[in-house]
């Protein structure tokens, strides 16, 4: 669902700046479930903190579950998540997948290709957030030598 925000995810921060406060956010939650009853409707994780205030966080997130929405992330495993939510593997709001996640499928958008394939990202190097943080790297990395990027599913 992306009608309110920059790239459909909810927050301007990198357009209008304009806010949209959570009654708002849930008139266009509202007439999504009632024009889109047999689809599965998914809402960024951002469209729901972005409200501005908990009352809000709390109404918006209710609305969504009681109506079968499911939820997305995106960009985790950017560099600015890892770093500000290390605990939760970058992922910002684990409690919003936590409660919809047995319905409904739920949609994590990762890294921009172009950033994570990068080498030094891809096999953990000195200073990446992967080595930062301890992580194994790749499970499948590209042969040696054979130029070519992993493959990223």
């Amino acid at each position: 669902m992306g009608s309110i925000g920059d790239w459909g995810e909810g927050r301007t921060s990198s357009g209008s700046g304009r806010r949209y406060g959570w009654e708002a956010r849930i008139k266009h939650l509202a007439i999504h479930a009632k024009h889109f009853r047999k689809t599965l409707v998914v809402v960024t994780d951002d469209y729901v903190r972005e409200t501005g205030t908990a009352e809000g966080i709390a109404c918006v997130h209710k609305f969504a579950v009681e109506h079968g929405m499911s939820y997305r992330d995106d960009s985790i495993l950017v560099d600015y998540w890892i770093n500000r939510h290390p605990k939760t593997h970058s992922v910002a709001n684990p409690e919003y997948f936590e409660a919809v996640y047995c319905k409904t499928p739920t949609v994590l958008e990762l890294e921009h290709l172009v950033h994570c394939a990068s080498k030094s990202k891809w096999q953990g190097a000195a200073g990446s957030s992967l080595a930062r943080y301890k992580s194994n790297g790749p499970d499948c990395p590209a042969p040696p030598g054979s130029g070519q990027r992993p493959l990223i599913v």
